[in-house]
């Protein structure tokens, strides 16, 4: 009989890529162990790690010609182990919250193992009576054994096989249920971010929880990060003052530098703008208090209406494009660096596609070659996409950003032929789920990272020594303010940007723009007047 803890193997996500969690036994002592399996899709997670199977051994209900005897008497041990185990951590909410998921997870799969898998009716029948135990357990955690010692009696009765445990466990507790007396902000923090972290991307995840440490170091500073139902509106201002005191890129800048010593600086002229603090804290903030606020964690709400006012400007001021000489010097200079020893062909095709197609840094950083297609009439065309299941870490902004965009050839030098022979020559060698650029690895910041340093910190201070302003984003703006200089069509420009319209009608029922239209469209802004 298998040493009886149900939840020896689960699976979890980080940064939305599933894991699978081991706790095992060595020399008397359990450790904890853990495996990525390279996947976001659970059903993937599911299938490489036989999880199903392993759960079903677990509660030793994988051999269909079992006694329903055998398996009352291991259903004993589960009972008897999850009465006594002992739990230092649970003081912590977030501790208590990851055990919560770990028996949901376990009961999900069991489910699934139900829904699936082929069993006999003794299985049936005992797969019930473990996930009912697994709900008990969970009501143990906020303090009530009642339904495991409800099972304990009714697996001493020592009746047969017509055993039917009808005990009804506890509803699963709630946030509200396990309501510590004093919550501190760190940890109504870390009870949102494990509820919303698998439907955030990773991208978003990490923003949040960047966003979130910054604010945890600010409440912990005004000294009202200890009981946040203890603070008012007056230290929600105080708050929104200290961000609009510190500094721009921080990290960078004043790595290690403390709180305090940073917001007694003298000169106070690199603040933060009111953009910034208003969508990476305020509204973070908000969002945060609306969602504890609603499960019950705070008495209320002292986060409305915080947001700052913005200052009235040109939204085409924030960011400034490249002109379309800049852009000529930039890409020839790219095309040198990826002659020399140290170039790799991504140095020239990453920059240059993106002053062609107007596509974000990764979205042509994690081109794959099935990405790169050709219509029936012979137009050329990347197809920007988000298929993580063939690619780890493959993200696009949001919907709208699906699109399809052809390459333009002759556009400042661009030759198509030399770039469909290092598809090709890819496609050869690794097939069509290959990235186009070799050397390319997913990152913190996605598979542009590597590019955007050399770019920004390398050969752009190189080509264009007052680049104020400018950065590997401005190839977007110059080609938005290209297509906006040749008269192109509203629609025709968020086809090749990937935005949305705002319109129901046309972002959910009209056609896609067809690919030979936008390669007119683009002729004529490119090649026609150059």
């Amino acid at each position: 009989m298998l040493n009886s803890f149900p939840l020896s193997t689960y699976l979890y996500q980080r940064n939305g890529v599933y894991y699978i969690r081991m706790r095992v036994k060595l020399y008397n002592q359990y450790k904890l162990t853990s495996l990525s399996l390279k996947t976001k899709d659970r059903r993937t997670a599911m299938a490489n790690s036989r999880h199903i199977k392993s759960a079903l051994k677990e509660i030793y209900a994988d051999r269909p010609n079992v006694s329903y005897e055998e398996l009352r008497e291991h259903l004993k041990t589960i009972v008897e182990w999850e009465l006594s185990v002992r739990r230092e951590d649970m003081v912590d909410p977030m501790a208590y919250q990851l055990y919560v998921d770990q028996y949901d997870e376990t009961i999900a799969t069991l489910r699934e193992a139900i829904a699936t898998e082929s069993l006999t009716a003794t299985q049936h029948k005992y797969i019930n009576d473990v996930i009912g135990v697994l709900k008990a357990s969970q009501s143990r955690l906020r303090g009530d054994s009642s339904g495991l010692l409800g099972y304990l009696k009714a697996l001493d009765s020592k009746v047969g096989d017509s055993l039917s445990l009808s005990v009804s466990p506890p509803q699963v507790s709630t946030p509200e249920a396990h309501k510590p007396e004093a919550l501190t902000l760190s940890s109504l923090i870390a009870l949102y971010e494990a509820e919303h972290s698998q439907n955030w991307k990773p991208s978003t995840l990490r923003d949040n929880k960047a966003s979130h440490e910054v604010l945890a170091e600010i409440f912990d500073y005004l000294c009202i990060g200890d009981d946040i139902n203890k603070a008012t509106r007056a230290d929600m201002l105080k708050v929104r003052d200290t961000l609009q005191v510190l500094p721009k890129n921080r990290k960078q800048r004043f790595k290690g530098t403390p709180l305090a010593d940073l917001l007694s600086r003298d000169n106070k002229d690199d603040c933060l703008d009111v953009v910034t603090i208003n969508n990476n804290y305020l509204v973070k903030l908000s969002a945060l208090f609306k969602w504890a606020l609603k499960n019950g964690l705070v008495d209320k709400n002292m986060t409305e209406g915080l947001e700052l006012k913005v200052p009235q400007h040109k939204a085409s001021n924030d960011r400034k494009a490249f002109s379309p000489e800049q852009v000529k010097l930039l890409v020839s200079s790219a095309k040198d660096y990826s002659q020399k020893t140290t170039g790799r062909p991504y140095h020239y095709y990453v920059p240059l596609l993106a002053s062609i197609t107007g596509a974000r840094l990764n979205e042509v950083a994690q081109l794959q070659v099935k990405d790169i297609k050709k219509t029936e009439e012979g137009t050329v065309y990347i197809h920007i996409n988000e298929d993580d299941r063939s690619l780890e870490g493959k993200s696009i902004k949001n919907v709208h950003s699906d699109r399809c965009v052809p390459l333009v050839d002759g556009a400042y030098g661009f030759v198509l032929g030399e770039f469909l022979k290092l598809v090709d020559k890819r496609r050869e060698t690794l097939g069509d789920e290959a990235m186009v650029f070799e050397g390319l690895r997913l990152m913190k910041n996605g598979y542009g990272e590597q590019v955007s340093k050399w770019f920004n910190r390398t050969l752009l201070p190189k080509v264009i020594p007052n680049r104020e302003g400018l950065a590997f984003h401005s190839f977007r703006h110059t080609v938005a303010t290209q297509l906006k200089q040749h008269g192109v069509q509203l629609a025709y420009a968020q086809a090749l940007l990937g935005h949305s319209s705002g319109s129901i009608t046309y972002d959910r029922y009209a056609k896609e723009v067809e690919v030979e239209r936008l390669r007119v469209v683009l002729e004529e802004v490119f090649v026609s007047h150059q």
